[in-house]
């Protein structure tokens, strides 16, 4: 590996300070590094810098390190992306094919290959650049900036939309979304699929097996929220098993 200092300047979002790789585990061309950082941008309740972690994995193509995907985690334990970041050192190819010629169409397209990138093409409604990304390896379950909230949850905020917005949402659950994050007031990706009446989304949550049961803080399961908001997706719902 290069030194820590060269790894950390490819550390690009949010202004990062007082970065340090507190664990760095090398496999051939691939490299998974933990690390802890600030940043001015993120700042927790009481307007201090909050704590920061972040799961990068690098590629070594022409004798340089590139960073392949960084994840930035506040406030969020890293334990199960540190244990993805470690199995994909172990996996197959140098980027997972696809995965490396993604990439490059990114960089063809000069767009920067990270997860603030990736955050501005989802609240676009970009569906070709969401799909590059996905393809790329970065996880829809990826945190927003300046939330505890995943990019997904931003891609639901924006179904009620225009152009590609539902087939940003759609993309994104095919790519391994995370159906059960929340909203403050407890609507699961289910539920607020049927709030805003989208009978396609809808269907493809309920085949990825989304909760049909959740309720949210006023205990409304996704059903309930169908007879008054959607009634056209309540055969969709019953026929999976609601009541």
């Amino acid at each position: 590996m290069e030194s820590e200092q060269q790894v950390l300047t490819e550390l690009t979002p949010l202004r990062a300070e007082k970065t340090r790789i507190t664990k760095s585990t090398q496999r051939g061309d691939k490299a998974a590094l933990f690390v802890k950082a600030e940043s001015r941008d993120i700042t927790s309740a009481d307007g201090k810098p909050a704590d920061i972690e972040v799961v990068v994995q690098m590629l070594r193509e022409d004798g340089h390190w590139k960073v392949f995907r960084q994840l930035w985690l506040v406030n969020t334990p890293p334990a199960e992306y540190q244990r993805e970041a470690l199995a994909w050192l172990d996996s197959a190819g140098p980027a997972g094919g696809d995965a490396g010629d993604a990439i490059r169409e990114l960089e063809a397209l000069g767009v920067s290959y990270d997860a603030m990138s990736f955050q501005f093409a989802v609240a676009r409604h970009d569906l070709a650049l969401v799909r590059l990304f996905l393809r790329a390896g970065i996880s829809p379950k990826t945190k927003l900036s300046n939330s505890d909230e995943s990019l997904f949850s931003l891609a639901l905020l924006g179904m009620p939309g225009s152009g590609d917005a539902e087939a940003v949402v759609l993309a994104m659950i095919e790519a391994g979304a995370p159906l059960e994050e929340r909203t403050p007031t407890g609507l699961t990706a289910l539920a607020r699929a049927v709030v805003f009446c989208r009978p396609a989304v809808v269907e493809t949550l309920v085949r990825a097996g989304a909760s049909l049961y959740a309720t949210d803080n006023d205990g409304r399961t996704p059903l309930a929220w169908a007879r008054t908001t959607c009634p056209a997706v309540e055969p969709v719902l019953r026929a999976a098993g609601a009541r």
